[in-house]
């Protein structure tokens, strides 16, 4: 999709701050799906640091320092198509660190 933007997400004010959905990629695998009516302020709440030691610092663990770490987002242009977006990527990309909700399918 053209409308995807990339960034490093440990480079947060780098992003815009505007409504979009994002996914956080590790090692090339989708690990989050968010959506943020300010992205620069999500990202920089999610915290991402290296440590010391070079390891990689995120809300969801301690990984490798040769983890190499990736943040897709689309921005909106109209109120609410982040939420939906959202909803769609968590449900066709099943990242890991994203809850899941089981759907029930009528009989």
């Amino acid at each position: 999709m053209a409308d995807w933007k990339k960034i490093d997400p440990t480079l947060h004010w780098r992003a815009p701050n505007t409504p979009a959905v994002y996914v956080i990629y590790l090692d090339g695998a989708p690990v989050y799906v968010g959506q943020t009516t300010r992205l620069r302020t999500r990202l920089e709440q999610h915290k991402f640091n290296w440590s010391y030691a070079g390891s990689l610092i995120t809300p969801w663990g301690r990984f490798h320092g040769d983890t190499k770490i990736l943040c897709k987002y689309r921005l909106s242009r109209r109120m609410g198509d982040w939420l939906m977006w959202e909803l769609r990527l968590i449900w066709k990309l099943q990242p890991r660190y994203n809850i899941r909700s089981k759907v029930k399918v009528a009989a």
